[in-house]
């Protein structure tokens, strides 16, 4: 497997990628629960984050 490093926006999440800041591995993501807001459903939980954050993840591929 790759470990690749980058920083992406938040509607760009992939199941699988890891958040560098928590550790938590994405599982999916719920857009439009507020203007402007989405949902990142996590193994540690549920994050809402705003639509245009960037975040940094780590993709195994």
């Amino acid at each position: 497997m790759r470990k690749t490093v980058t920083t992406t926006c938040v509607l760009y999440l992939q199941p699988g990628d890891v958040l560098r800041d928590s550790g938590a591995v994405v599982s999916h993501i719920i857009t439009n629960v507020a203007p402007g807001l989405t949902d990142v459903v996590t193994d540690k939980g549920v994050r809402r984050m705003l639509t245009t954050k960037s975040v940094t993840v780590i993709r195994y591929r």
